[in-house]
């Protein structure tokens, strides 16, 4: 274990000890040279000084070649190895790696032959190489298992357990990293106990099972703690924030990622700064704070461009996911032309990457091509979109033929944003075909591995009813979308914390089939259901879960108007105009308020929209404001309140939106000046219309955006 105390004497004497070692090479005391790194080394590791070690480093292989130290020479080019691979230089780290691994044998040096073997195992799962990954981390393991090595064994086995993790067989993960833990705790590896409770948590995370994730981070963070390691501190915060915010906690999740900031900024890490600025990020879009979120993700940017600049080969691919955030982060507020410009320079950022390394980078810049056709879609450049997403789609077919295990996955969710913006240009036989091929993906995963892949299967089942409810396809969207009902009910049986929400959004799709095909009793049923669901859900977390409670109380409102004749405000409805009162996001307060509009009778009804137009203007966000309005002035117009949809319309500060909803309201005003020919009918992620809510793929269109 690393003594703090003493990388910190050394952090003191370091000026001096630079000095003995360039005094030491220009006087050619080779020994002198390679004694004095190798007491270096891990000084320089831990504490981040990789250029200074790679120098020195070079210095010691000359050292070695000029004294013929054979053994000496190879273990200089195993660590350098480890720090070319650190800085992303993966060409030069197998070479060393190698050369090593060639003296090694010869010198019948079984132990460090293990290492490398172990090493290049790393290098190949960095280049998403899992089965030759595989192979070489089992021939360490034989090794180390001859030499009775535990602490290798329990190192390797937790490696084995990082590619069934990203391979998605969670169960697989979980037995490595448990055998790993169990021989760290027999060997005294504090550290390497702390770092498998965090993988564990990562594992169950994955599977949905959050209580357990944060069990596991918090037994991880308090060993990290003792132990005084303060990077591995940082990195179990930043996890429990990402679980916390999955969780629908966006507050205590900020606290969490704020705590994770002060360390690394206490260690002087830019790089971790700059990791989890891009989750502060996140987390304050999701509290619907988008002009700090903007800041955050901005900060982050300019974190990695500072950083790319010294070292572009190590942060180049961190600047371009980066930069998708700053996207989205300039989309959330309406900046589109900005936007469009950040996820552009991603994509070719990524381009100059594929260049180099293909195998590494092609998928990342296949989901940069699905950001981009967001952000092409924002604008109306809807054939651009659709060329990009092709695109996307396109290399996704041809890394996920070369090893389909890894990214079938990518090729579905691809599959399902082809889906949707073909949909939305009313290509929709073309929709449904690409959205019924993500389904076919999704059901083969999900037979070889339902831990990981059931959810995204009900997703894609969702979607599938939609796109065949655009086709006027009823029943078979009926059978679509009762599949995923079945899906998410066992889901939320055996993780209900993670799928409830999933469930209910679902069972508020079935209602919404169920009342188009006039099986209304049926579709009251789904409604009920889905209420009681939120209410739990709302219970328990507020701020997360009213909006859409009131939303599917309107729901329920015209289920029970449809079957039992409802005249008057009823309890259902009454209990959603107190869950809107409680909403504190205007934005989705506007939305909530004016989904019930429809069930009440004239005086409430004129009440209920006044508030929803007051809640739409005072939203800070232009974006949001717009749209909000934009959707209201549709209600208030399909409502026969023509003069107060315009009235609307005229709120929209943003000319685009203006123009697109006035061509909204062109069926229900018989005069309206400026009507342009946008369609915002198609929502891309969720629709809702009336009492129906059609809610699609988490992943439709908006692909990998997570800002980490």
């Amino acid at each position: 274990m690393i003594d703090v105390k003493v990388l910190d004497q050394f952090e003191q004497a370091y000026a001096d000890l630079r000095a003995a070692i360039e005094w030491a090479y220009h006087v050619q005391d080779w020994p002198l040279v390679m004694d004095l790194v190798w007491e270096l080394n891990e000084f320089l590791y831990f504490r981040g000084h990789w250029k200074d070690q790679r120098r020195y480093l070079e210095y010691a292989i000359e050292a070695a070649q000029k004294s013929g130290d054979r053994k000496s020479l190879a273990q200089f080019q195993y660590t350098l190895g480890v720090i070319a691979y650190e800085q992303g230089d993966y060409v030069m780290a197998e070479r060393l790696y190698r050369e090593a691994l060639r003296v090694f044998d010869e010198l019948g040096m079984v132990k460090s032959r293990a290492d490398v073997l172990h090493q290049l195992g790393i290098l190949a799962q960095a280049k998403k190489d899992y089965d030759e990954a595989r192979r070489l981390f089992l021939q360490s393991l034989e090794i180390k298992e001859q030499l009775g090595d535990r602490q290798g064994i329990a190192t390797t086995l937790y490696e084995l357990g990082r590619i069934a993790q990203v391979q998605g067989d969670y169960g697989v993960a979980r037995q490595y990293y448990e055998q790993s833990l169990e021989m760290r705790k027999q060997v005294g590896d504090q550290r390497g106990v702390s770092t498998t409770l965090h993988a564990m948590g990562v594992v169950a995370q994955k599977i949905g099972d959050y209580q357990r994730a944060r069990q596991l981070y918090d037994e991880s963070a308090r060993i990290f703690e003792t132990i005084g390691d303060l990077q591995g501190l940082a990195t179990v915060y930043q996890e429990l924030g990402r679980v916390t915010q999955a969780f629908g906690d966006y507050q205590q999740a900020y606290r969490y990622y704020n705590k994770s900031r002060q360390i690394f900024e206490k260690l002087g890490d830019q790089p971790g700064v700059a990791a989890i600025l891009n989750n502060i990020g996140a987390v304050l879009s999701d509290l619907g704070h988008w002009e700090e979120a903007l800041t955050a993700t901005g900060e982050a940017v300019g974190h990695y461009r500072q950083l790319a600049q010294a070292n572009p080969q190590a942060f180049l691919p961190d600047l371009a996911m980066s930069l998708n955030n700053l996207g989205r982060a300039l989309s959330d507020l309406g900046r589109r032309e900005e936007a469009l410009v950040a996820t552009q320079e991603a994509v070719d950022l990524y381009r100059k990457l594929v260049q180099a390394n293909s195998q590494v980078f092609l998928s990342d810049l296949a989901t940069s091509l699905n950001n981009l056709g967001n952000r092409l879609l924002e604008l109306g450049r809807r054939e651009e979109a659709l060329a990009t997403m092709e695109e996307a789609m396109a290399l996704y077919r041809e890394i996920a033929q070369a090893n389909p295990q890894a990214f079938l996955p990518d090729l579905a969710r691809s599959l399902n944003n082809l889906g949707a913006i073909l949909s939305e240009l009313g290509r929709r036989e073309e929709a449904l075909a690409a959205t019924r091929e993500a389904v076919d993906i999704r059901r083969q995963l999900a037979q070889a591995n339902p831990q990981a892949f059931l959810p995204d299967l009900a997703m894609s089942l969702n979607n599938l009813g939609r796109a065949l409810s655009d086709l006027g396809r009823g029943e078979e969207a009926l059978v679509a979308t009762q599949e995923a009902v079945d899906l998410y009910r066992k889901l939320a049986q055996a993780n209900p914390q993670a799928f409830l929400p999933d469930l209910a959004m679902s069972l508020n799709n079935l209602s919404a089939i169920l009342s188009a095909l006039d099986r209304r009793e049926e579709a009251l049923e789904a409604a009920e259901e889905a209420v009681d669901h939120y209410r739990k859900l709302a219970q328990a977390n507020p701020q997360a879960f009213l909006p859409d409670l009131a939303v599917s109380l309107s729901n329920l409102a015209s289920a029970l108007a449809a079957v039992r004749e409802h005249k008057e405000p009823s309890s259902i409805v009454q209990e959603a105009l107190v869950a809107m009162e409680e909403i504190e996001n205007e934005y989705l307060r506007a939305r909530a308020l004016a989904e019930l509009a429809p069930h009440l009778p004239e005086d409430l009804q004129q009440q209920v929209l006044a508030e929803a137009l007051a809640a739409a203007r005072a939203i800070g966000d232009e974006k949001r404001r717009a749209e909000a309005l934009a959707g209201l002035a549709s209600r208030l117009a399909a409502l026969g309140r023509p003069e107060e949809a315009l009235a609307a319309v005229r709120g929209i500060d943003d000319e685009e939106w203006r123009d697109e909803a006035l061509a909204q309201l062109a069926p229900f005003v018989k005069s309206v000046s400026g009507v342009a020919t946008g369609d915002r009918s198609i929502a891309i992620g969720g629709d809702v219309s009336g009492s129906v809510i059609i809610t699609g793929d988490r992943n439709v269109i908006s692909i990998d955006e997570d800002d980490d």
